[in-house]
């Protein structure tokens, strides 16, 4: 199963493997953003939803279903 880790705003996912990013947008909503899967060159394709548990089961079975070991989630406030 993918971890779940916390990133500051200013923070990014490292460039050398692949992951899932996740962000609460300035309206409140949820967004998977992105996605790099470097072996498979697949991307995560970007969406928006209201609520936070269909936002991270998306993301991990996402994950899970290619083996991509991480989802970030980026704080919007600055730290983690």
């Amino acid at each position: 199963m993918a971890h779940i880790i916390h990133i500051r705003k200013d923070e990014k996912p490292p460039e050398d493997q692949d992951w899932v990013l996740l962000e609460r947008t300035p309206s409140g909503r949820y967004a998977g953003i992105g996605c790099v899967a470097h072996a498979q060159g697949v991307t995560f394709d970007p969406f928006l939803t209201e609520d936070w548990e269909a936002t991270i089961s998306r993301a991990v079975d996402w994950a899970d279903s290619r083996g991509i070991p991480a989802i970030y989630v980026r704080d919007r406030k600055g730290s983690a």
